[in-house]
């Protein structure tokens, strides 16, 4: 079975050698590649998203050995862009006490991600998601 997906357009995303991604929370650790991406491809995309929140070489240096230690933090998982809240609690959209909050992050562009979805679910996609926070 092939599996028919869209990626959406994501306000406040970049691009870094083709592949688009952007930080997802409020701590700046957490970053998303759309799709699955070979780890020579995506670890310099997400590091020089990482850079744009803030990390510098030395900061990923000290907390990481080498592209082999970043990329056993890779996970390949997919996503689903929900509207103004998760739906999972009744705090939103103030997610700070949210139990999940790990995978449903709103953005100051107004939207929600969460990237713990099953592969194939209704509306999903596949993302490339590097947690930098040791």
């Amino acid at each position: 079975m092939t599996l028919t997906y869209e990626f959406p357009t994501l306000a406040g995303a970049s691009v870094h050698d083709g592949i688009a991604v952007t930080g997802v929370g409020d701590d700046g650790d957490v970053f998303v590649a759309l799709g699955h991406h070979d780890d020579q491809a995506v670890i310099p995309a997400l590091l020089a998203e990482a850079k744009k929140w803030g990390w510098t070489s030395k900061d990923i240096s000290e907390n990481f050995d080498d592209d082999e230690d970043i990329a056993d933090r890779l996970c390949r998982t997919w996503a689903k862009m929900l509207t103004d809240s998760c739906g999972r609690c009744n705090d939103k959209p103030d997610c700070s006490t949210c139990e999940v909050i790990r995978s449903c992050n709103q953005q100051s562009d107004g939207w929600w991600m969460d990237y713990d979805q099953p592969e194939g679910a209704p509306g999903c996609f596949p993302v490339t998601v590097l947690n930098l926070d040791t």
